[in-house]
């Protein structure tokens, strides 16, 4: 359970940010971190994120 924790941490941080689940299923899918959302994400175009 606690390795389960990290996951966990950054599906809560995508959805105060405003992602929806769909759009955090495929930002883990693709094993996005921090560094690179903020390197190639607008986050005030998160909402039209299609993946």
């Amino acid at each position: 359970m606690a390795n389960r924790l990290p996951q966990l941490n950054r599906i809560l941080a995508f959805k105060d940010l405003g992602f929806s689940l769909e759009q955090i299923a495929k930002l883990l899918d693709r094993n996005c971190h921090r560094q690179k959302l903020v390197g190639c994400c607008d986050f005030s175009s998160k909402r039209n994120f299609t993946g």
